[in-house]
């Protein structure tokens, strides 16, 4: 990243980006994505969520465990590359904890919570497809140690499931316009809800093109 600044933070390693996990990370971007499966969106009771669709799963009193919930995994879709935080980084909530990377553009992803990073996932690393293919499982993102008193803006399933059907609404009607604007019919470029177990506007990223649909990811999850 020659220019040192990426979401408006300066480069934190003097500008070595031969050794800059996410300089590689976007190096690496030319390779076949990893797609998320299609079927019905769940929101578990189990754990909370953000606004920025996100989870949040106590594993103790002060340890938690983060990914990202079934409507952002739907929504992406696919990924060519995850950069996550090395353990021992200090993130702070609505700061970026890591990138998704998006046919070589950074996605930032807001840290739903305060906390110390314990570990991130050596599998998502590996394999950034597992974050949206089981984003509650094995797909999970990083571990932190969370501080004492520590500010989040979590909150149940329930508004999980109410922010993942304004949000479908929001971008449908985007959606739409969009193909009005082209004049193309705007029920065969929205397709199937993800309330009703299809893809969430499977077809957004066509209809918008790659840097509008970039900026709206970055809207909802960064």
């Amino acid at each position: 990243m020659s220019a040192g600044v990426l979401a408006f933070k300066l480069c934190d390693r003097a500008f070595e980006c031969e050794r800059c996990p996410l300089d590689l990370a976007l190096g690496a971007a030319h390779s076949e994505p990893a797609r998320a499966p299609r079927g019905r969106l769940a929101f578990p009771d189990d754990r909370a969520y953000t606004a920025g669709h996100a989870w949040v799963l106590a594993l103790d009193a002060t340890r938690v465990r983060l990914g990202l919930d079934a409507f952002a995994a739907r929504l992406v879709e696919r990924v060519h590359a995850l950069v996550l935080p090395a353990a021992g980084t200090r993130v702070r909530a609505g700061e970026p904890l890591g990138w998704l990377i998006d046919e070589r553009e950074p996605i930032p992803l807001a840290a739903p919570v305060d906390g110390v990073v314990l570990a991130a996932n050596p599998r998502v690393r590996a394999e950034p497809g597992l974050a949206l293919a089981e984003p509650y499982g094995a797909g999970w993102l990083v571990e932190l140690a969370r501080e004492p008193g520590a500010r989040d803006a979590c909150y149940d399933a329930r508004f999980a499931r109410l922010a993942a059907a304004r949000d479908l609404r929001a971008l449908r009607r985007l959606a739409s316009r969009r193909a009005h604007d082209a004049r193309v019919g705007a029920t065969a470029c929205v397709g199937p809800t993800a309330c009703d177990g299809g893809a969430p506007l499977a077809d957004l990223r066509r209809v918008l093109g790659a840097r509008r649909f970039q900026r709206v990811l970055r809207r909802l999850l960064g």
